[in-house]
């Protein structure tokens, strides 16, 4: 029944997003148990006060089996510039590398628990792709991911879901960035957003070099120590270009 399957695809994509937190969080702490050397090393830190220990976050989802249904996600392959890959699948078995077995450990563990199956494709062409199986009235993908300069036009095109009418998701939960919430949003309406739980920026990370030589000649002063000061912003940025 569609209404079932519209339940499912929202919960099991908020799920993809929460659970990679819990998946991290917990294998750090069974990788300390049990070694004495390590115990004796952080007893300084079981003295940090009540401030330094973050409060947990729960998600309040409901504890519900789907009897099996595939749950697929539909993102960005990036060819010879894999960074900009999308991946809620890193690899099928774990491999001793921390992002991959944070994300298989947490989808062995959401299948297992909601009785589910997480699928995923990666298409250079995906934006088409959805286009054609939203014009063939298919529905094939219940997760999304596409370049911030096209998104606009696909949630105008009426290919994605209003996220606010989505009973399982709390915006009002720390993970999620309601800077970009705002920004996006239109009538009420929230079609695609971002949060703390991003994989891609896993995948890279964008650098800025300068030359002091020439900063020098321009007065421009040490940008360096104006970032380690926490000054830094896109306002002075542009000033500076």
């Amino acid at each position: 029944n569609l209404k079932t399957g519209k339940q499912l695809s929202l919960l099991l994509a908020l799920l993809i997003m929460l659970s990679s937190m819990n998946s991290c969080a917990g294998e750090t702490k069974e990788s300390t148990s049990g070694n004495s050397k390590t115990d004796e090393s952080t007893e300084s830190v079981s003295s940090e006060t009540e401030e330094d220990v973050p409060e947990k976050i729960t998600t309040d989802l409901p504890d519900i089996k789907w009897d099996g249904r595939v749950f697929n996600v539909l993102g960005e392959d990036g060819g010879t510039y894999q960074q900009f890959s999308n991946f809620e699948i890193f690899a099928d078995e774990m491999t001793a590398e921390p992002v991959n077995d944070a994300i298989f450990t947490r989808n062995q563990t959401i299948e297992a628990r909601y009785d589910v199956k997480i699928t995923q494709e990666l298409l250079q062409n995906q934006g088409d792709v959805l286009a054609s199986t939203h014009a063939a009235g298919d529905k094939n993908y219940d997760c999304f991911f596409q370049q911030i300069r096209y998104i606009g036009s696909t949630a105008l095109n009426g290919y994605l879901y209003n996220l606010n009418n989505n009973e399982y998701i709390d915006f009002e939960k720390p993970y999620w960035n309601k800077d970009v919430n705002e920004k996006v949003s239109a009538y009420e309406k929230l079609y695609f957003t971002t949060s703390d739980f991003s994989l891609r920026d896993k995948n890279r990370a964008y650098i800025m070099l300068y030359n002091t030589d020439l900063a020098a000649a321009y007065q421009i002063p040490n940008i360096v120590d104006i970032v380690r000061e926490g000054k830094w912003t896109i306002d002075l940025m542009t000033q500076y270009l």
